[in-house]
């Protein structure tokens, strides 16, 4: 490593120290003067000594400009928290439509030296603006460190530091420098060439791979869920891989030379423009960059110098960009590449070497690039599982082939699809026709994805204990591995141990989860309900929604493949509210369900409604509608489905359950209010309980004194998360308190789990 790398190593550790660990300043600033100390006392060589003082001069720069960044840029933002104020801002994209108005990005003069990156939502109302006009408004203004309700860095990643809520008619346009945000334009009217170029089934993979633009490819639940499920989220975005793919276009077309590199540097940096400069194009932009530059000004480049160079850069335009998760997988897939892809090709190709295909160019070459691939994936995956296992709680188990079998056909889609959507604009029919061709390795990756996703435990789930420690062992062999060297039969044998207690930690975590026991699961799904039960092998699901941003479904699934179930027995939805049911499509589409339970609808033409009624049908579930009391059997437990007593909404007229086993009962009231639960104690007959899921999110109008007095559980669980109705009430919380009862939340405690045996 050379002394940018050293120095640039410094600046990045301190930074990220500084936000990510949240190590104050100061703290920092004694242990560098600590780590001097022992420097300059610790018998080292020369080159130890000036390496140390490399790192420690760049992590001095690091926390200095951290220091300089707060007080130029979020200090100025922080006093504006909880104000209403007048601000006059630029806008730097364009307005997204909402259900709710318009929100737009904006650069607003905050009264710090610098303009402050700030979100405005506008309500009630469509802002015609465009990048670079010059907008003037009057806005409640808070810190945007919260996410529904809870602190989050994922604004701060991103550089905004102040959120605005706007009312109908405060918006002031003014036309402003639209030739400033040129690249903006550019990126809307390819994003509308590729929606002309390619078919609906490749659409959504198409905009996400050409423009980066996700927002058709998210809608898609069951794509995105195999796609998850493969390890290919990064190949199908927007990515640093692209970046490559598109230096690598460039260079075969116009050649290798250093008038060529002048050529493809300012097109690096309008594809990083236009595709919004997220992390991890801008990363491997930065990283190209310099390697074109390297031979121009005589020196050799070096890829741990270009990886940490890059870093920096992206850590002084924004600091706080430590925090984000988007960097940290881009950065550590960029260095496991670095660091071990070349050694892993090396004893990969040395038993081939050995094959008599081997001395044959075509097959060489085939095998080298097999060798290659398997190579990059595993590198890339070396670094980067860790953390997707700790942020997403997965470990795709076909990655590593899936991305070599996908890789070319994604390549093939960006490089015919970016040339065929530029000739669209001369000639729409020469684009259609690259187009065309493009479609079809797209279509080869949406096959393959399809058909990997399909496989029983292509992906496991560190929610088990008996995986993460899997996942500790396999890293565990991988560093004996490391640092033996070059011995195949000694990779063979760890490949064949670890895949041994892959076994032996999915027959854990299946056999665990049962023992005879009824497991019951609140998940935290924010402002929503989704309840998970287990008994004997069998499981029920009940609801699967949220109102406040979570992904319902995503929670069940983690939780069933922490277990290594992959069925639902029975799915049971007290009412069709977005907050109950939001997520039963996805649900439906990424998890077999055998048998739908659900009240008669109130709005049949709803929406929400049709669409999952027409899903269950479509996927073979069974669909059932309760009009009567019934009984059901879960393993070892029973559950009674009460019909609907109430009338109204479709909060009086849900499903309420009681599951019971042994001598413990479990009782599931849905949103029914006061009225509806005093039908319940007067018309049914109810056993003492154990558990009670308070009703309505803990609303002022459920859980009441007759209710409580009636069953007199021990214990209440609350779900509900950020939300406006005031849930769970103070009178509710009171009402469970005088009664003795333990209050359980999972907006305090995440996901809450019983066992009864």
């Amino acid at each position: 490593m050379r002394r940018l790398a050293w120095v640039s190593a410094g600046l990045c550790v301190s930074i990220f120290c500084a936000i990510q660990l949240r190590a104050t300043l100061w703290q920092l600033g004694v242990s560098a003067v600590l780590a001097l100390l022992a420097l300059a006392a610790a018998p080292l060589p020369e080159r130890f000594r000036r390496r140390a003082r490399l790192f420690l001069t760049g992590a001095a720069c690091g926390m200095l400009w951290t220091v300089l960044y707060t007080q130029t840029v979020l200090a100025p933002a922080r006093q504006l928290d909880g104000q209403t104020a007048e601000l006059s801002a630029v806008v730097t994209d364009f307005p997204l439509e909402t259900s709710y108005g318009s929100r737009l990005e904006v650069r607003a003069d905050a009264g710090g030296l610098f303009p402050v990156h700030v979100r405005v939502y506008v309500f009630d109302e469509s802002v015609q603006a465009q990048p670079g006009d010059r907008i003037t408004f009057t806005a409640a203004l808070q810190k945007a460190d919260t996410l529904y309700g809870r602190e989050s860095d994922v604004f701060a990643a991103k550089g905004v530091f102040l959120s605005a809520r706007v009312r109908r008619g405060c918006v002031q346009v003014q036309p402003g420098r639209h030739a400033l945000y040129f690249y903006r334009y550019i990126a809307r009217a390819l994003q509308a060439q590729v929606r002309t170029l390619f078919p609906a089934d490749v659409r959504p993979l198409a905009l996400a791979v050409l423009t980066g633009n996700r927002t058709e490819l998210n809608a898609d639940a069951a794509l995105t869920n195999r796609m998850e499920i493969c390890g290919v989220m990064h190949i199908a975005a927007v990515s640093g891989m692209h970046v490559v793919f598109l230096t690598a276009l460039l260079t075969l077309l116009f050649g290798h030379s250093r008038r060529v590199s002048l050529l493809v540097i300012p097109v690096i940096l309008l594809f990083m423009a236009v595709t919004g400069f997220s992390p991890s194009v801008t990363r491997a932009g930065i990283m190209n960059i310099l390697l074109l530059l390297a031979p121009l000004v005589r020196r050799e480049h070096d890829g741990i110098s270009s990886l940490l160079t890059a870093a920096s850069l992206l850590l002084l335009v924004n600091p706080y960009a430590a925090a984000g998760v988007g960097l940290q997988l881009s950065f550590a897939s960029c260095l496991g590449l670095v660091l071990t892809a070349d050694r892993c090709r090396a004893a990969l190709e040395a038993p081939l070497q050995r094959c008599r295909l081997w001395q044959y160019r075509l097959p060489r070459r085939l095998l080298r690039g097999l060798a290659a691939g398997l190579a990059a994936s595993f590198g890339a995956m070396l670094f980067s599982t860790p953390l997707i296992a700790f942020y997403f709680e997965t470990v795709s188990l076909v990655a590593p082939v899936v991305n070599v079998l996908a890789l070319w056909s994604v390549s093939f889609l960006f490089g015919l699809g970016l040339i065929g959507s530029a000739l669209g604009f001369l000639w729409l029919p020469l684009g259609m026709g690259l187009a065309w061709l493009a479609v079809w390795p797209a279509r080869f990756f949406l096959l393959v994805v399809r058909l990997f996703a399909g496989i029983p435990y292509a992906a496991v789930y560190t929610a088990s204990v008996f995986v993460r420690g899997w996942l500790l062992y396999t890293y565990g062999m991988i560093a004996l591995c490391l640092a033996a060297g070059r011995r195949p039969r000694q990779f063979l044998t760890a490949g064949a141990l670890v895949c041994a207690a892959l076994a032996g930690a999915l027959l854990l975590s299946g056999l665990s989860s049962d023992a005879g026991a009824l497991l019951f699961t609140a998940l935290d799904v924010g402002q929503g309900q989704s309840l998970v039960l287990r008994s004997g092998g069998m499981t029920a699901v009940v609801d699967c929604g949220s109102s406040s941003g979570a992904d319902a479904a995503a929670e069940v699934r983690m939780l069933l493949g922490g277990r290594g179930q992959r069925q639902i027995d029975y799915l049971f939805l007290t009412h069709f509210h977005s907050d109950h049911a939001g997520a039963v499509p996805e649900l439906l589409e990424t998890v077999s369900v055998r048998t739908l339970i659900v009240p008669e609808p109130d709005k049949p033409d709803d929406a929400l409604t049709r669409q999952i009624l027409t899903l269950a049908e479509a996927q073979g579930t069974e669909l059932r509608f309760v009009t009567e009391d019934t009984a059901l059997s879960l393993g070892e437990a029973q559950l009674t489905v009460f019909a609907p007593l109430g009338y109204g909404d479709a909060n009086d007229c849900g499903l309420i359950l009681l599951c019971s086993k042994d001598d413990t009962d479990i009782l599931i009231t849905g949103d029914a209010d006061e009225t509806t639960e005093k039908l319940l104690v007067y018309r049914r007959t109810l056993p003492d309980i154990e558990i009670l899921v308070a009703g309505h999110h803990g609303s002022a109008f459920s859980s009441c004194e007759t209710l409580l007095q009636s069953v007199r559980p021990e214990a209440a669980v609350i779900s509900c998360g950020y939300n406006t109705y005031g849930h769970p009430a103070a009178e509710t919380l009171y009402r469970l308190s005088a009664a003795g009862i333990r209050i359980y939340r999972t907006d305090f405690a995440g996901n809450i789990a019983f066992t009864i045996r």
